[in-house]
């Protein structure tokens, strides 16, 4: 029995010498995390880390504008070149001229890019009846999908 209350008395003194050792180094810590230094590293790391952190999310948002951009151009691109194989295609066929049979002129169907020098120029071989043209349908500005008369005779 005395050996045991003699265990219990040096575990006793042994857990309440730690507790200071315990408390000191809390207020070490406590001490260095109220000191100026410790604030100022802490503040440079979250600044340096939100930069970082900014930089990436920046650079992410440019590239995506220039994929878009890039994107868009090659569609714009496709979509030039299949307008333009579509304005050949109907430069070539004058199926959308109609000519009336009681009148001596004709009626074309307008497409994207058309003058009327052009249409004079497809239709007539020159660009000599562009005044009548003109005369015609009262200086009217072409619009794709417009009907216009046209008279080649002269």
């Amino acid at each position: 029995m005395a050996r045991r209350k003699k265990e219990e008395i040096i575990q006793e003194q042994s857990l309440t010498q730690q507790e200071p050792v315990l408390a000191s180094s809390q207020n070490e810590v406590m001490d260095i995390l109220k000191k100026r230094e410790f604030i100022l590293g802490l503040a440079t790391v979250l600044i340096l880390l939100g930069g970082a952190l900014f930089a990436y999310g920046w650079n992410s948002y440019q590239k995506g504008i220039k994929e878009s951009k890039n994107l868009l151009s090659s569609q714009t691109e496709q979509k030039m070149e299949e307008q333009k194989e579509d304005h050949e295609k109907t430069d070539n066929d004058l199926s959308q001229v109609t000519k009336l049979a009681d009148t001596s002129f004709a009626l074309v169907v307008i497409q994207e890019g058309d003058s009327y020098a052009r249409i004079a120029r497809k239709l007539c071989g020159s660009e000599k009846p562009v005044e009548r043209l003109l005369e015609m349908n009262a200086n009217k500005t072409l619009k794709a999908g417009d009907i216009l008369k046209v008279d080649c005779s002269e």
